[in-house]
Parts: structure tokens; C-alpha cells; sequence
């Protein structure tokens, strides 16, 4: 691949896959939520292009320009980032720009601007991670997650304008619901939140859009990705810092078995998947190995504060729509693509540290 474009830039899981891309001197055009408090992830690199683009206004780009640009080999160091902001993620900084002077057409268009690269030709791949309401929340109403599948079927579109190949989509261990096997594309789909039922129907919708408009596409239900750039709110960063302040922190049994990926080795998978992964296909993206809950909470202490204390495990009781089995059967994923995760979770704990 020669350059990708993405949504849901800032995301741990987009950070990821661009820095592997960078990595791989693949350029990047990045659609970022306007003025998002999470761009100081981002890398400082010339293949990276960053375009403020909410997700409500994909659909109103004129790809046109994009096409023509990219068409002429031309891709630029300046990234124009928003109606009302305009930055450059590499080292040049642009004037900002208004609300009446910049639409997200022209902000595409310009991350893409007139700097000459032969080698770029077109937009070999549309990475779509971009999703909101995601709190607790909005994760259970029926009528936010809605406004998600409306937001991946213009993902599409967009892609298909700009002429991109490829589609792949994020999905989540959330469509399966409750299930006691390892995780696969064949496993019956059982979802049991608003947030699951929008992702499995979003999932099944692009299949058919990019189907009717002769795109290749591929759906990535992940399981638990964990990371530097993940949510301060999640269970591992929360009992790191538990560990390190000697708080206690009530918790449940934590008996039940869990698959747990670092972010990096979530990054590299998407990057193969955009080159190899097979068309038409669902993965499932995990370690592909389970453990007790608990087992990785010791591991956490053990490198923080071996002393700690503090863990109530069974406090908490288990409900009776917890899921208690995790694992991803990544057998089709390494086949397809030869990815396979390199970091242990004892190493991933250390990075994050």
C-alpha cells in the first residue's frame, strides 16, 4: 500500500495502524473529530495528513478534488484540519480557517495538496473506526447507535468517491453477545446491547454496499485491545493506577477467561488486513489465547506494587448477562495475512508503565 484513509484517527486502535503505516512509509490521511483534545497522540511525520472531519460530514465531501490531487501524484505535507483551525501534523503551520471559508470537501482536498509524490496514485485502502456514543450510556441507546450505521454507510460512500479499493471496517466481540466458544465469523451473532446490534448491522450493510459498488471489504469484530492510548476509564488502566496509589478497588470474581490484545500487535493486523486480508471476509481480532481475568490483574501488581493489597476480588457480583468467556480463534486472520501478535502481556503492561 501506497497511502490509506481513516476514521477515528485519534482512537487507540487508529493510532496504532498509523503508526505502523508510518512505519512502512505508507502516507496516511487521517479524519479526525473537529478540535479532538486526543491529537497530541498523533505522530509528527510527513506522511501523515490530518483532516478534521466530524463523521456527519463525510457524506458532503467532494471527493472530486481528492481524486485529482492523488491523481496527479500529489501529496502534501500540509494538512488543512478544520472549519475554524487549519495545522500541519508534520512541521509547517497554515493560517486558520473559517467556517464560511473551509467545508470538509475542501479540507480533504487540501490534505492531499500540491506537494509531488510519485509515488502515491490513488488510496489503496478506507479504514473506518470512527464511532460515536460509546459511553455506557450511549452504548445502550437504540436511536445514538443508529446514527452509527448511517455514519459507516457514508464511510463507504466517501471511499468509493475518493476511489479507494478496499474497505475495512471495525466491529466488535459485542455483536456475539453472551458465547462459551472460542470467537469466529461462524459463531452465531447474539447481541444484547444497542451497541452490538449496530455494529453487526453495519457490519452486514457495508458487506452489501460495497458489494453493489465493486469495492473489496473486509470486518474486523476486536476483542479487548489494551494499550497506552486507551480509555482511563477501562479495567486495566484503572487498577494500574489503584496499584500505584494503594487504593482499594472492588472487583468482581474475575474467574472468567479473557483475551487480551496489546495495541500495537491491533495496529499491525489492520495494516496486513489492508494488503491481504481476503475479500469478503470477517475476522476476529484477539491474542487468539484466554486466561482468567484475575490471572492478568496479578500480572498487573506484580509490575507495579508487588505489595499491593487492595484488590477485593469478589466484591462485585456477576450479573446475569455478564460474559464470562473471551478468545478470538485467529487461525483464519494468521492464515490469510501471516500476522500473528508479538507482545506478551507482561510486555504490553511495561510499555504502558
Amino acid at each position: 500500500m501506497a497511502c490509506i484513509m481513516l476514521t477515528g484517527a485519534t482512537s487507540m486502535i487508529g493510532c496504532a495502524l498509523i503508526k505502523e503505516c508510518i512505519k512502512h512509509g505508507v502516507h496516511v490521511i487521517a479524519l479526525a473529530r473537529t478540535g479532538s483534545s486526543k491529537r497530541s497522540r498523533l505522530p509528527d511525520s510527513p506522511l501523515l495528513h490530518l483532516v478534521e472531519c466530524d463523521l456527519d460530514q463525510m457524506k458532503d465531501v467532494d471527493a472530486t478534488l481528492v481524486r485529482a490531487a492523488i491523481g496527479a501524484g500529489a501529496v502534501s505535507s500540509k494538512a488543512a484540519v478544520g472549519a475554524g483551525a487549519a495545522s500541519s501534523m508534520a512541521t509547517t503551520q497554515t493560517k486558520p480557517v473559517s467556517n464560511a471559508q473551509a467545508t470538509a470537501s475542501s479540507m480533504v482536498a487540501a490534505a492531499v495538496g500540491t506537494d509531488t509524490d510519485p509515488a502515491i496514485s490513488s488510496i489503496d485502502c478506507f479504514y473506518h473506526f470512527g464511532w460515536t456514543f460509546t459511553d455506557h450510556e450511549g452504548r445502550n441507546d437504540p436511536e445514538k447507535q443508529e446514527m452509527n450505521i448511517r455514519y459507516t454507510l457514508d464511510a463507504i460512500s466517501l471511499a468509493k468517491r475518493c476511489g479507494c479499493r478496499k474497505f475495512v471496517g471495525a466491529g466488535s466481540q459485542a455483536e456475539y453477545g453472551r458465547a462459551s466458544v472460542p470467537l469466529t465469523a461462524e459463531v452465531p451473532c447474539r447481541p444484547e446491547v444497542a451497541y452490538g446490534v449496530s455494529k453487526y448491522a453495519a457490519g452486514l450493510l457495508a458487506a452489501m454496499k460495497c458489494r453493489e459498488l465493486g469495492m473489496q471489504f473486509n470486518w474486523v469484530r476486536i476483542l479487548s485491545v489494551y494499550g497506552t492510548n486507551d480509555s482511563p476509564a477501562t479495567l486495566i488502566k484503572t487498577f494500574i493506577g489503584k496499584c500505584k496509589s494503594g487504593e482499594p478497588m472492588d472487583l468482581g470474581p474475575c474467574t472468567h477467561q479473557w483475551d487480551y490484545l496489546f495495541e500495537d500487535d491491533a495496529g499491525a493486523a489492520f495494516f496486513l488486513l489492508g494488503s491481504r486480508g481476503v475479500d469478503g471476509r470477517t475476522y476476529c481480532l484477539g491474542s487468539g489465547t484466554s486466561r482468567p481475568l484475575k490471572e492478568y490483574l496479578e500480572e498487573i501488581r506484580e509490575l507495579v506494587n508487588p505489595s499491593y493489597t487492595g484488590a477485593n476480588y469478589g466484591a462485585i457480583p456477576y450479573d446475569e448477562k455478564s460474559v464470562t468467556y473471551l478468545k478470538a480463534d485467529i487461525s483464519g486472520l494468521t492464515a490469510d495475512t501471516g500476522w500473528q501478535p508479538s507482545i506478551s502481556f507482561r510486555d504490553g503492561i511495561g510499555r504502558m508503565l
